[in-house]
Formats: structure tokens, sequence, C-alpha cells
């Protein structure tokens, strides 16, 4: 019987190959955006991720402007019951329609996004810490976080910290 799936797998592939297959372009892209990201400062691969956001945001940000028309509109009081489903219906279609186009941008993206976590886990390997310019997030972190220090207009990331006792190292 193993033979004969052996035979089969050869003749058609299996899953591993075709799996692999398919994801190879996409790791091609990950890896020449990844290229591009050393000479960044830690502020600039930081400020990735919010461009990434606004993308996102800005691609579907008529759908959703059209969603909150049309749900205002729908609750109004003198609205008609029928016109209220029509309303609820088309907003469900354009639901729809978000989820779909944030699925495209995110597949889009994903090789840049890929690229930042894969740089980003190579500068904490690199280093005892990372400074950026600290962000209000930044200090509500430092003031219950340990591994956040803010020092003037930075914050220092630390990648290694204590855990009960035991030093945790980041990637380590």
């Amino acid at each position: 019987m193993a033979g004969l799936l052996n035979i089969i797998g050869k003749l058609f592939g299996n899953k591993y190959d075709k799996d692999v297959k398919e994801i190879t372009p996409i790791i091609e892209q990950i890896n020449t955006e990844y290229s591009k990201l050393s000479a960044l400062t830690n502020d600039e691969l930081r400020a990735k991720t919010s461009n990434f956001k606004n993308q996102i945001a800005d691609f579907i940000s008529s759908d959703k402007q059209k969603i909150e028309t049309l749900t205002k509109e729908a609750s109004l009081s003198e609205t008609s019951t029928e016109k209220k489903e029509t309303l609820y219906k088309e907003i469900d279609t354009l639901e729809e329609t978000v989820i779909s186009k944030t699925e495209e941008i995110l597949n889009t993206l994903l090789p840049q996004a890929f690229a930042v976590v894969k740089e980003t886990a190579k500068r904490f390997i690199e280093n005892d810490n990372l400074k950026v310019t600290a962000t209000e997030n930044d200090k509500e972190l430092a003031a219950t976080k340990d591994f956040v220090s803010i020092e003037a207009d930075n914050a220092s990331y630390k990648t290694s910290w204590d855990a009960a006792g035991i030093e945790i190292m980041m990637f380590s």
C-alpha cells in the first residue's frame, strides 16, 4: 500500500510540495522588502506599522462612510420599516465588501509587514535595548512595565527582562 502511495505522490506531488510552491513567491517578496529595511532608523521602522494601518483605513474608508450614513438613516424614527429593511440589507452587503477589501489589502501588505517584523526581530536580537521617540503609548507602558523606560523624549525598550526571577532573552 505504501508503494502505491509513493507512486501516486510522485505523479501528482504531495501537499507539502504544493504548499511550498504556493508560498515561495511570497517569501521572495518578503526577502526583497526586508533587504530595504536595514537602513531605516528605529522610528522609521516603527512608522511602517502606522503606514500599514492608514493604508487599510484609506482602502475601506468610502465603504465605512456609506455604512455610517445608512446606519444613521435607518435609525431615524421617520424611516419606514420597509426602507429600514432595505437599508440593513445594503449595510450587510457593504460590511461583506469591507471584509473582502480588508482581506485584499492585507494580502497586498503581507510581504511588507512580515519584512518589518523580521527586521524588528533582528534588531531585538542584536541590541540590548532599542530607542525610539516616545509616544503616549510608550509613556503608558513605561508607567506599568519595567521593559520600557522614558528618557527625555525617547523610549527605551529592553530586549531581555526578569520573569519570576528568571532572565528572559527575547528571541534567544
